[in-house]
C-alpha cells in the first residue's frame, strides 16, 4: 500500500478532533515502504496542547528513496505552528529539518 503522507497528518487532526480533551496524538511504524523507497522507525507526533496552532513532528531513523544513490539517516522535521486551512490543506512557514546523507550500502 503507498505511503499517504497527508493521509497520516488528517487521521491524526481527525483522531484529535474527535476527542476534544486530547493533547497529543502520536503514530509511529517500524517499516513503510514502497515501489523504490523505504522509510524505517516513524514516529509522527502531533501536540495540541498549546492555545496557539498545533505542532507537528516527524522522525525517521532511516530513508531510501527511489532513484538516489543516497540513504538519508535520522530525518528530523518539526513545525512549531502547523497552519490548518479550511480546504483541507495545511503549511508549516517555521519548520525545521536536519538529516544527515550517506551512500546507500
Amino acid at each position: 500500500m503507498p505511503f499517504r503522507g497527508p493521509f497520516l497528518l488528517l487521521l491524526l487532526l481527525g483522531l484529535a478532533a474527535a476527542a476534544p480533551a486530547v493533547e497529543e496524538a502520536q503514530f509511529s511504524a517500524a517499516r513503510l515502504e514502497g515501489e523504490g523507497w523505504r522509510l524505517e522507525g516513524l514516529r509522527l507526533g502531533l501536540d495540541l496542547a498549546g492555545e496557539g496552532p498545533p505542532a507537528l513532528s516527524l522522525r525517521v531513523d532511516r530513508l531510501q528513496l527511489p532513484g538516489a544513490d543516497l540513504e538519508a539517516g535520522e530525518v528530523v522535521l518539526h513545525c512549531p505552528r502547523l497552519a490548518l486551512y479550511a480546504d483541507g490543506t495545511s503549511a508549516c512557514r517555521e519548520a525545521g529539518l536536519v538529516f544527515s546523507l550517506s551512500p546507500w550500502k
